[in-house]
């Protein structure tokens, strides 16, 4: 689903398209103030259009802005939500990380986050897999998003009740069974990652993990392996162990894309400079992308050419040429690395693999 709405509205042009991110809350008690923190920003947002306009040509996304905010259930909140508003569009999109509130009125929406979301890998599944009950989580970093209760998750080992009894008096009757039993786990897992494939850590013990490795087709995904069975541990505290093994993961895949960026240098097939990147990304030259996570730049185009600014308010401003980037990156067919704030210092905090 996210994949599709950011498909969709990374496609659309025009001016003005209204984004609005803002932090929200997942508790009862607190997420009643993400009401009040939306009306603000969609009353910052009408005074913007409105500075630059007059009402009449702009009615209809004024009209979609007082609108959409009724139209919300706050208590479906996750950590911070993103809407996107123009003429003929108006989503909203639920995302479990952290944003900058703001509003952002550009010629394309600010989809940044979603790209982040999506591209970051720092969204993971969590499967725990035992001889009894298979469970699945969704997390972000040490956070628990929810557990799965779809697709048959969770789901207990029947294969182990009476009428398969006769054939747990034997080793092999046993092993059988087990790879029965994981081999359903595999498929409905299997199910799961197409719609939404994202990288996973597997807790179960030793041998259990080999027979699921035996039978899931999409060993790729499986990022660590937590060697214990937690098939009845309270899912906050799985998280956060499986985290430990994720950030070490993606740790390592910033380190690979790192070592890809220093062999293209050497090669000459890198651009440095956001304005020089921002030229050879829209060309489709880029086929991978490394930019610092928190990396945001807000420009000015004037007769054909791009100015940086620090003012992202000034009428007509590209409130983020990274988001621009990035966007253009993907729809070419690049990838994206985000790197850990610091660690692209020598490169001006983005850099661009070049294909040719």
């Amino acid at each position: 689903m996210v994949k599709g709405t950011l498909k969709k509205i990374q496609d659309v042009r025009g001016y003005p398209c209204v984004s609005i991110l803002f932090n929200t809350h997942r508790t009862h008690s607190e997420n009643a103030q993400d009401q009040i923190t939306l009306k603000n920003l969609v009353k910052q947002a009408e005074e913007r259009i409105l500075h630059e306009f007059n009402r009449r040509p702009v009615l209809p996304i004024l009209e979609k802005l007082e609108e959409l905010p009724t139209q919300i259930d706050h208590n479906k909140n996750l950590e911070s939500m993103a809407i996107f508003v123009n003429e003929k569009i108006a989503e909203v999109v639920r995302l479990p990380l952290s944003v900058e509130n703001r509003v952002i009125i550009d010629h394309a929406f600010a989809t940044r986050d979603l790209v982040r979301k999506l591209h970051q890998s720092s969204r993971y599944f969590v499967l725990t897999l035992g001889q009894r009950k298979v469970r699945l989580l969704s997390a972000y970093n040490d956070e628990l998003i929810g557990e799965f209760h779809d697709h048959g998750f969770p789901f207990k080992n029947e294969y182990l009740y009476s009428t398969h009894k006769h054939e747990l008096s034997t080793a092999k009757g046993t092993y059988n069974l087990h790879r029965e039993f994981f081999n359903r786990a595999a498929k409905e897992l299997e199910a799961v990652v197409k719609a939404d494939r994202r990288y996973m850590i597997v807790a179960s013990e030793e041998r259990n993990f080999h027979f699921f490795k035996e039978v899931f087709p999409e060993k790729d995904l499986i990022a660590g392996h937590i060697n214990r069975s937690r098939e009845e541990d309270k899912a906050q505290s799985i998280v956060r162990d499986a985290w430990v093994q994720m950030s070490q993961f993606l740790e390592h895949m910033q380190d690979k894309a790192l070592s890809r960026l220093v062999e293209a240098e050497n090669k000459n097939l890198t651009t440095a400079g956001i304005l020089e990147i921002q030229r050879a990304a829209q060309e489709g030259r880029g086929a991978e992308l490394l930019v610092e996570i928190d990396y945001y730049q807000p420009a000015l185009q004037s007769n054909g050419d791009i100015h940086l600014i620090n003012n992202p308010h000034r009428p007509g401003a590209i409130d983020d040429l990274v988001d621009h980037i990035v966007h253009d990156v993907i729809a070419h067919g690049g990838n994206i690395s985000f790197i850990d704030n610091g660690r692209l210092a020598i490169y001006r905090r983005m850099a661009l693999i070049n294909r040719y």
